[in-house]
């Protein structure tokens, strides 16, 4: 494998796993592009001023947004941050309550479903019994659906049978 492939594939895995590397790389290029710095010369300032100058300023631009979405989402990262205990606890509250929400549509859906498959396989069952039945007729001779009606004609018309014969 060449080497701008190998790299490609790297930038592509960060990209989908979000990795810690790949978000700081982020943060770099983000500070290099708003402080007009080269890339280079953002390398050699320590990690925690070019994440507290992002973190400003994203959490700036949220808190000061009109749009209520981004207030809403600024209100959640304050919470989760300044109270990570209060909030892991209401998480785990809605995530036991949507837990138990799936548990009872489960419940639901498996009661529906045995319903339906019972009704499925009794009308399998019947299909069954009935061609067997017709197949029993077949062998022993009776008049099966097709010999009653192949010798009809049109409208009293002489026409050829609709059916071959059997």
């Amino acid at each position: 494998m060449n080497q701008f492939r190998a790299l490609q594939i790297n930038a592509i895995m960060a990209i989908e796993n979000e990795t810690s590397d790949f978000f700081y790389r982020k943060v770099c290029r983000w500070f290099s592009h708003t402080y007009a710095t080269p890339l280079m010369e953002v390398d050699n300032i320590p990690m925690q001023i070019v994440l507290q100058h992002y973190y400003e300023e994203v959490l700036g631009e949220m808190y000061d947004s009109d749009d209520e979405a981004a207030k809403q989402k600024y209100e959640d990262l304050r919470n989760r941050i300044l109270f990570p205990d209060e909030y892991s606890e209401a998480v785990n509250d809605e995530e036991l309550a949507i837990q138990k929400e799936l548990a009872q549509m489960k419940k639901d859906l498996e009661k529906q479903v045995g319903k339906v498959g019972k009704d499925a396989g009794k009308a399998a069952q019947d299909a069954l019994d009935n061609h067997k039945a017709e197949m029993e007729k077949l062998k022993s001779g009776e008049p099966n659906i097709i010999d009653e009606f192949s010798n009809l004609t049109l409208s009293g018309e002489d026409h050829e049978p609709l059916f071959d014969e059997y």
